[in-house]
């Protein structure tokens, strides 16, 4: 296990992409021995200009990495954060194949909730940990980063419960608070994550569908109750698989939803649909419904808008 010397430690981010983007600029602005995984016009911007970031939270800056190259190049890393789509992980993990030491601790910030267990299936020896931020950021055409919003926490943990990942959540934990992330250990990861989850089921769904940002969706009390039904709808689900989701996690979520999330906020579907690029569409409604068909669960409503999105692919 690696020392508690964070300035000594290398880190790599793969996927600088609205999330990757904001823990990238975060790392980069605080400490010295970052690599950040990009190619084409985007290696060659962060390689000339850095990264640049307008943050709600933390203001606007520059921070500069030290070094930019394609993910296969990565070199050896203590950790690396993995921040790209769902549909990524498979490529991702091949091109990480020659780049992970026996001590790397590998860490998803992605959407979904099976991610951490696929790359656990890639890398079996490694520590993978459970992790999940909700966030407003995405990435401009000019490759800077925009954080919208006052909240951007970061929960991680591990469904492995030994010494060694237990250290590592602890480790990786301080490392991102030491950079100014506000990082947090839940005690229930898989809840947590299922969540998350849950939300975006519906808040990227419903955004999606409607082709619009979150404050289109409560001004009008037609969709607010779609985006209610499509978190029931989830939520089923995961009480069905034993997740310990709770009735006040989803009132907690609906408050979020009502009142601290911004108006102006967007998702990574919705933004994907807008833009005719590659969804994870099936990530968030074609696996519920996968689960729900096995699990004998009804999800009427994330069938009909799956399906309608389905034609818009």
């Amino acid at each position: 296990m690696m020392n508690n010397n964070f300035n000594d430690l290398r880190a790599a981010v793969v996927g600088i992409g609205g999330v990757g983007g904001y823990i990238a600029a975060m790392l980069c602005k605080h400490y010295e021995h970052i690599t950040l995984a990009a190619r084409g016009s985007r290696k060659e911007s962060l390689s000339q200009n850095g990264i640049s970031m307008k943050s709600e939270i933390h203001g606007s800056f520059t921070a500069y990495p030290e070094k930019v190259t394609e993910t296969s190049d990565i070199g050896a890393q203590d950790i690396i954060f993995i921040c790209v789509k769902g549909f990524s992980v498979e490529q991702v993990c091949n091109e990480l194949k020659e780049q992970v030491a026996a001590n790397t601790i590998i860490v998803p910030v992605m959407n979904g909730v099976d991610n951490a267990e696929k790359i656990r299936k890639a890398f079996p020896k490694n520590i993978v940990l459970d992790s999940l931020i909700y966030i407003s950021a995405f990435a401009n055409e000019d490759f800077s980063i925009s954080q919208v919003g006052t909240i951007a926490p970061l929960y991680m943990g591990t469904i492995v419960n030994d010494e060694r990942h237990n250290a590592a959540v602890h480790i990786v934990n301080a490392f991102l608070k030491e950079a100014g992330i506000d990082c947090q250990i839940p005690a229930d990861i898989e809840a947590e994550t299922w969540n998350k989850y849950i939300l975006n089921c519906s808040q990227n769904v419903i955004t999606a569908y409607y082709d619009c940002d979150t404050g289109h969706i409560r001004e009008n009390p037609e969709r607010t109750a779609q985006f209610e039904t499509l978190m029931d709808e989830a939520w089923s689900v995961a009480k069905a698989k034993n997740i310990n989701v709770t009735q006040a996690d989803i009132d907690e979520l609906m408050r979020k939803f009502r009142y601290v999330f911004p108006a102006t906020s967007t998702t990574s579907l919705q933004r994907d649909f807008h833009d005719g690029k590659p969804t994870e569409l099936d990530m968030f409604s074609g696996y519920i419904i996968k689960e729900a068909d096995r699990l004998n669960v009804p999800v009427p409503l994330t069938k009909e808008l799956y399906t309608q999105l389905v034609k818009r692919i």
